[in-house]
């Protein structure tokens, strides 16, 4: 009786350690690792790329590609930069679509040892609010102000530069509510009176929605609109204020395939010529596109140079794919005309 209850256990013991069998094999069914906490203090790497190429210079002077980085880092903040503005001593702001900000040297003058600064943007803890989808930033430096443009929800705002951690002044803009969530605010420019542009990414037609604050977004809600024409196929990515009171604005075209790559577009508008219901158009000077440089370049900031040339930094969205990569360009633009000195003509945008 004792040998037959062993063999009837043993049984018992087979078919348990079978079906635990099956289960770890079943399609769609596995056992995971414990996954570490995130990791919130490695360092940005930085390295440079051997002579990339994929610049074409068009129109308006003489455009060159000067340098060109690959970024990356294991710090869980890293990643999907979709936008840039230069700050005072030589540094960089970069927002991502997770709300992230990471502050950097000018890559031509960082080293390992060169601090960098991950944090999120304002009021966003990465609680509920983690996918915010940060696609713009704008500066006011003597008034040391971030402002921030979300896609999601059409919300715009602001934090002052030393209290990233406490809660953000913002509004959602009712004149953006009825964007669509993966196609809106895109593009913000501060130009030099105070007044904001600001364009949405997609539409139903070729041209885009485009919004003219009279001063702050937050305290100015009721803007003046008007349309956006990009060059055939590209979308407004983001923007940058030059010294004669121009916007340079950065356009994206996608190239499908697998993967998908991008073409990169620099266009160059007055903001004289917005009027309120009318149609805005600028000239393309320069096209970005493979076979090194065929990324999802979204955010653009530019420093004047003594020379009268602007040198202007380029980031690229990876949007936290394996196919995809962080890079930063370095470019200098000659314009056939010095700019003209404006008040914000000496300071970095």
């Amino acid at each position: 009786m004792l040998s037959g209850l062993r063999r009837r256990l043993g049984r018992r013991w087979r078919l348990l350690l079978l079906a635990v069998l099956a289960i770890w094999i079943a399609p769609g069914t596995w056992v995971r690792t414990i996954v570490p906490p995130p990791d919130f203090t490695a360092p940005l790497l930085i390295t440079p790329l051997a002579n990339p190429q994929g610049l074409t210079s068009v129109e308006e002077g003489e455009i060159t590609l000067l340098r060109a980085w690959k970024l990356d880092s294991r710090n869980a903040h890293f990643g999907g930069y979709s936008a840039l503005v230069t700050l005072p001593k030589g540094r960089l702001l970069a927002g991502s679509d997770r709300g992230r900000l990471l502050e950097m040297p000018l890559p031509e003058n960082a080293d390992p040892k060169t601090p960098v600064q991950f944090s999120y943007f304002a009021g966003t803890t990465g609680g509920p609010r983690i996918f915010v989808d940060l696609e713009a930033l704008e500066r006011d430096e003597a008034a040391k102000t971030i402002w921030g443009a979300y896609e999601y929800k059409g919300r715009i705002e602001s934090f002052s530069r030393g209290q990233i951690a406490k809660p953000a002044r913002g509004a959602a803009i009712p004149a953006m509510k009825d964007w669509p969530d993966n196609g809106g605010a895109e593009t913000m420019v501060r130009l030099a009176d105070g007044r904001f542009v600001v364009i949405a990414e997609a539409s139903s037609s070729k041209s885009r929605t485009g919004l003219l604050f009279s001063g702050d977004p937050i305290a100015h809600p009721k803007p003046k609109q008007f349309r956006f024409m990009p060059p055939e196929g590209y979308s407004p990515v983001d923007g940058t204020l030059l010294p004669d009171g121009r916007v340079m604005l950065l356009v994206r075209r996608v190239i499908w395939g697998l993967p998908p790559r991008f073409a990169t577009g620099l266009v160059v508008a007055d903001p004289a010529e917005i009027n309120e219901g009318g149609m805005w158009r600028g000239e393309m000077i320069a096209t970005i596109a493979g076979p090194d440089l065929d990324e999802n370049f979204e955010g653009i900031a530019n420093i004047p140079q003594n020379d009268g040339s602007l040198d202007l930094y380029l980031i690229a969205d990876d949007n936290l794919s394996a196919f995809q990569e962080t890079l930063m360009l370095r470019l200098n633009w000659k314009p056939k005309s010095a700019p003209k000195s404006a008040p914000d003509s000496k300071k970095a945008r």
